[in-house]
């Protein structure tokens, strides 16, 4: 989860804008007899915390209990079928914070006026969407361990998660799927390409994606590859990950995770380690445990417990920006009790 990164080297460039296509696209994409299935949506999601580290940053208590948002959002979808097979649509998604009732993410590496904007196509062609989303990266690699319900899950990696992109996936072909995309960095406008090969059959998913940054980039510029398994079988999931990223300048550096998860009826019980990088992102070692509840449709319970070795994922009670409790990086030994709730409209 990372925004800045220092380096330089000769490599590709992507020479389209990608904001400046969206008003074309958007101008194009609907039949004018469209028949739209649009779908509004809403998920509040919630948890009260008791943290803790050994040494807050000057002006801040070492522990607290407060409430913090889970990654709220609002959102619409709509689609329309072609007569060919083709489906297109299109999504809008905003954030919502509601531990102060304002549009941003809770973790303030976004861009707080909108999570997702974009438009899709898929077919027996493949599919292929163009806006704001998820990226290919942060899918393949890091989503299989990005399975808990609070604030802390999905911080020990190196993908960034929504940025400005056009993205096109081949049909799965005896399992295997191919990605590639060119993204832009918001606000910085730097560009780069995603590239992924995926496997997958009878509950074993294997993947490899790489970010390759445009060498202009003044500081986002040095590449990331990963590669990530995972398997289901019943009630049983489990998935490990591992990242490389080369900076430009210095060693290259590594993080690594493994988890796992276990259904029992209307509970999903969940645990999870990570190995960061001490010189770059999540640093130190951290883990995080936890249990669900399915109480209905609806409405999702969850109580977690997360540590980490060094400071990079708790946050000020307070924060109105990235700003970790205990100065970023210093040893610790962090540790959150939570009880949250997510509700589902």
């Amino acid at each position: 989860m990372k925004d800045k990164r220092i380096g330089k080297k000769e490599g590709k460039s992507v020479k389209i804008s990608i904001h400046c296509l969206l008003p074309l696209l958007s101008a194009a994409a609907w039949p004018v007899q469209a028949e739209l299935e649009v779908t509004p949506y809403a998920s509040l999601r919630a948890q009260v915390e008791a943290v803790s580290v050994d040494q807050a940053v000057a002006g801040e208590d070492d522990r607290f209990v407060g409430i913090r948002d889970a990654f709220s959002r609002f959102g619409v979808t709509a689609g329309y079928d072609l007569a060919n097979g083709t489906r297109l649509g299109g999504q809008v998604e905003i954030p919502f914070n509601m531990g102060n009732f304002d549009a941003e993410d809770p973790t303030f590496f976004d861009d707080n006026s909108v999570r997702v904007a974009k438009l899709t196509a898929s077919g027996a062609w493949g599919s292929a969407w163009i806006g704001k989303g998820w990226l290919p990266y942060y899918n393949n690699v890091a989503y299989p361990v990005d399975m808990f319900s609070s604030f802390y899950s999905g911080w020990a990696t190196y993908a960034r998660f929504r940025e400005y992109a056009a993205v096109y996936s081949t049909p799965s072909f005896q399992g295997l799927t191919l990605t590639a995309s060119a993204i832009e960095l918001d606000p910085s406008r730097e560009e780069g390409f995603h590239y992924v090969l995926s496997y997958s059959r009878s509950g074993l998913t294997i993947s490899y994606a790489m970010e390759d940054l445009d060498s202009d980039n003044e500081s986002n510029n040095g590449d990331t590859q990963g590669v990530a398994l995972s398997y289901s079988s019943g009630p049983f999931y489990v998935a490990v990950k591992s990242e490389e990223y080369m900076p430009e300048a210095g060693e290259d550096q590594r993080i690594s995770n493994i988890y796992a998860s276990y259904a029992l009826d209307k509970y999903t019980i969940k645990g999870m380690v990570a190995d960061g990088d001490d010189n770059h992102w999540a640093p130190g070692r951290s883990a995080q445990f936890g249990i669900d509840y399915q109480y209905s449709d609806t409405v999702k319970l969850f109580a977690e417990y997360f540590s980490e070795e060094k400071s990079y994922a708790i946050l000020k009670t307070d924060a109105d920006s990235y700003d970790t409790l205990a100065t970023y990086g210093t040893d610790s030994d962090g540790q959150a009790f939570l009880l949250g709730f997510r509700y589902d409209i």
